[in-house]
C-alpha cells in the first residue's frame, strides 16, 4: 500500500517530532545532574517538571541550531566559491606578460 495525499506529510512529520524529542531528551540529560540536586533537595515534583523544561527546551532549540548550522555552510561554501574565483583572477594577473618602458614584453 502506497503512501499518498495527506497521509505522507503527517507520517513525515510524526517521524520528524519524534526524533527531534529523543534528540531534546539526549540534550535534556545533561541537565538532570542539576535537576537530581533540586529534586533530592526538596523532595517535590519540581525537580522532574524542571527536568521535563529542560528537555522541552533544547527539542525547541534543535530546529533553530540546524537552521544556524545550514545557513553557516553556506555562507562557507559562497566564501569559498569566491575564493576560488579570486585565486583564479590572481593566478591569471600572474601571467599576464610584462612590458618595460621601451615597449619589449618579457615573462618572468
Amino acid at each position: 500500500m502506497a503512501i499518498t495525499g495527506i497521509l505522507k506529510p503527517i507520517l513525515f512529520f510524526l517521524i520528524l517530532l519524534t526524533l527531534l524529542f529523543f534528540l531534546g531528551m539526549n540534550l535534556g540529560v545533561e541537565y538532570e545532574a542539576s535537576v537530581n540536586l533540586i529534586y533530592q533537595r526538596y523532595q517535590t515534583q519540581s525537580g522532574w517538571i524542571i527536568l521535563a523544561s529542560a528537555a522541552a527546551g533544547a527539542m525547541l532549540m534543535m530546529p533553530y541550531l540546524m537552521i544556524r548550522e545550514f545557513y553557516y555552510q553556506q555562507i562557507i561554501r559562497g566564501l569559498n566559491k569566491k575564493n576560488q574565483s579570486l585565486n583564479q583572477n590572481i593566478s591569471q594577473i600572474q601571467n599576464l606578460p610584462i612590458e618595460d618602458e621601451s615597449g619589449d614584453i618579457f615573462q618572468e
